[in-house]
């Protein structure tokens, strides 16, 4: 009876742990983002929202606060002075895909699939002789499955006020 007991017991532990453990992925929610402002962009043909940064320590943590990204979202960086903008990892859990835009909104550098194990030893920036006044952090491949390209537009969408 003690044996039975014990298998019993066994079975139920190993089925909990086959539940806990086959479970499908659950895709995060967008309620479970910062509560930053949200602009809506189009890159390519699809539509993303992006987390606006709006204070140099937002800057400075970017989605090294954000554990889990949706899908089509990511983060917006504005600058009312361009310049050549470094961005880096730290505190990140994904790679993403880095796109610098100038004043007119057009694409002067992709950076793909950078690694959160880059940081400290690599920042990613603009070219040298480039001004950047927006660069956007969206998914790793996401550049690439919507064929983005150097001198290609951003367009920024109206957000409903």
């Amino acid at each position: 009876m003690r044996k039975l007991i014990i298998y019993a017991g066994l079975l139920l532990i190993g089925s909990g742990l086959y539940v806990v453990l086959h479970q499908a992925p659950t895709t995060p929610s967008p309620a479970a983002l910062p509560k930053y402002p949200i602009q809506k962009v189009q890159i390519g043909h699809e539509e993303f929202s992006l987390l606006v940064t709006r204070t140099q320590k937002e800057r400075e943590l970017g989605l090294g606060a954000v554990r889990v990204l949706p899908e089509h979202h990511g983060m917006l960086f504005e600058f009312s002075e361009g310049g050549q903008v470094g961005i880096w990892m730290k505190g990140m859990k994904y790679p993403i895909d880095i796109i610098w835009l100038d004043p007119k909104k057009q694409v002067i550098h992709i950076e793909r699939n950078a690694q959160p194990s880059s940081y400290p030893k690599n920042i990613f920036t603009n070219p040298a002789g480039t001004s950047a006044y927006y660069v956007i952090e969206v998914h790793a491949g996401e550049t690439t499955r919507l064929g983005l390209q150097k001198g290609q537009s951003v367009d920024f969408i109206q957000n409903d006020q």
